[in-house]
């Protein structure tokens, strides 16, 4: 059978992985608009040495247009236009593309114009006549920058697309280790505890151990158990009869028995009352159910997942959780890392949800803004993944457009001070923080492999090396002598 060319075959059991275009909105097209075609010829002369496409315009509206069309990543912008001033455009062209980094050019300079042109957005301030030394260091100052974007929002799309095991994303060593114990204990396992801060999807991993098993086509019952009031959480775990108490007024099986021949989540076991933990304990020795008010005894042949945000043993010596019930569920065990633990899957993260918002809200392609990409890449990600989630659906809804930018962040992570600070509100990099942030970036994505990180960011190995030396950093943290992985990274 011939393979679809957007797929590869080659990819082991539980993988998939596709190949993805470009990302439209990180555009190495630049746009420059001014009257007078003397000035225009000058710079597509200027800027002909780089790898990049120039648009020249004559007036505001046609150059608007443009914009509009081809989403420039950098716009020259004369302040005297013929049809309207450059002040004015400015606006309109960052709300066309908060991404876009637009140059005022004038000849009429001026202290005050060039505080209201920043204070409009604008990236920079270049006075007419135009030095050619001093253009070619912004255009290609911002070229470098969106060169190095460009390829992180592919590598994050790749790696969104190409580690997703069982609907879980992930290419960090530490989601790789768990996909592998997962591969390994789901044929085998009857009793499973998972661990993981709240958010970190250990519904999703229950889920996929069940798929992962040999119950995989019978039921998955999920029970949570913060959920159930105390009284009534033996019926609802056990069952009952008709009459056993008030308001029973009929025989109902209970969430074992439902799940019989199939698998029962218990979801935030911990909050299992201590009255029900003994009687609990009793049907995993022994595999049978009494329904409350029923003397009959029914053997189930159930699995177990537990899951829990606490730490049981920790409970078990105050006396809040069962010792023997801790021991018994935690036959085996399987830790999930925060998301602050494993940042490498950030990138493939987001893109992951972007790609799923396009869809359930009938967008195109969604994207992110440099700085918002930024700002989600600085925060501390307290609730996990789902946290994550969360930001992105909001942001999804909120974004005029297509790209997404700061303000359709959630405030709590927009107004985080770890993500911003008082000066504008959003956070201000030197250059050497900017190049720093970059090659940590781009080091990630790379899966830690120094010779593929440097590829990326044009620059030897060893100018990576005193980067990260410079910066306090140990550039062989985690390799091997040669900058190969010792963990898997792949696939």
């Amino acid at each position: 059978m011939a393979k679809h060319p957007a797929e590869d075959s080659s990819a082991p059991d539980g993988f998939r992985q596709t190949r993805v275009p470009l990302p439209r909105h990180a555009s190495l097209a630049l746009l420059a608009i001014d009257d007078e075609a003397e000035i225009l010829e000058l710079i597509r002369r200027w800027l002909a040495e780089l790898p990049l496409h120039v648009h020249t315009a004559t007036t505001a509206a046609s150059g608007f247009e443009l914009a509009k069309t081809f989403r420039p990543g950098m716009v020259l912008l004369d302040v005297k236009l013929p049809d309207q001033d450059g002040l004015k455009l400015l606006p309109q062209l960052l709300a066309n593309d908060p991404g876009c980094e637009v140059v005022l050019m004038t000849g009429y300079s001026s202290v005050e114009s060039a505080v209201e042109a920043m204070r409009l957005g604008a990236a920079d301030y270049l006075p007419k006549p135009i030095a050619m030394t001093r253009l070619l260091e912004i255009v290609r100052s911002w070229h470098k920058r969106a060169s190095v974007y460009l390829r992180t929002v592919q590598l994050d799309q790749v790696a969104s697309q190409k580690a997703v095991f069982e609907g879980i994303v992930g290419r960090s060593p530490a989601m790789l280790d768990l996909f592998d114990k997962l591969q390994r204990i789901a044929p085998h396992f009857t009793n499973v505890l998972i661990t993981g801060e709240t958010g970190t999807g250990k519904d999703l991993v229950a889920s996929v151990l069940h798929k992962l098993s040999p119950r995989r086509d019978r039921p998955f019952v999920v029970c949570n158990c913060a959920a159930i009031a105390e009284t009534l959480f033996e019926s609802e775990l056990f069952g009952h009869t008709k009459g056993a108490f008030t308001g029973a007024y009929m025989a109902r099986p209970g969430l074992i028995e439902t799940a019989s021949g199939g698998t029962l989540f218990l979801d935030e076991v911990g909050e299992i009352p201590l009255a029900v933990q003994a009687k609990f304990l009793r049907f995993l020795q022994s595999r049978e159910v009494q329904r409350v008010g029923d003397p009959t005894v029914r053997v189930v042949d159930v699995n177990i997942i537990a899951a829990t945000n606490r730490n049981l043993e920790e409970l078990s010596g105050q006396g809040r959780f069962r010792s023997d019930l801790y021991y018994r569920l935690s036959t085996v065990t399987v830790g999930i890392p925060r998301l602050s633990q494993r940042m490498e899957d950030l990138g493939p993260l987001i893109q992951h949800f972007l790609t799923l918002c396009s869809r359930l809200y009938g967008k195109p392609q969604l994207d992110l803004t440099r700085r918002a990409r930024a700002l989600l890449r600085s925060y501390p990600w307290p609730g996990n993944v789902r946290e994550l989630q969360n930001a992105i659906h909001y942001a999804a809804m909120m974004c005029r457009a297509d790209l997404i930018d700061i303000e359709d962040l959630p405030e709590t992570i927009a107004l985080h001070p770890k993500s911003r600070t008082e000066h504008g509100g959003s956070k201000v990099l030197t250059l050497a923080e900017a190049e720093l942030a970059h090659v940590i970036e781009v080091l990630e994505l790379a899966g830690g492999n120094r010779s593929k990180a440097a590829d990326i960011l044009g620059i030897s190995r060893s100018t990576l090396y005193r980067i990260l030396e410079k910066a306090g950093l140990d550039p062989a943290r985690g390799h091997g002598e040669h900058g190969e992985e010792i963990a898997q990274t792949g696939t």
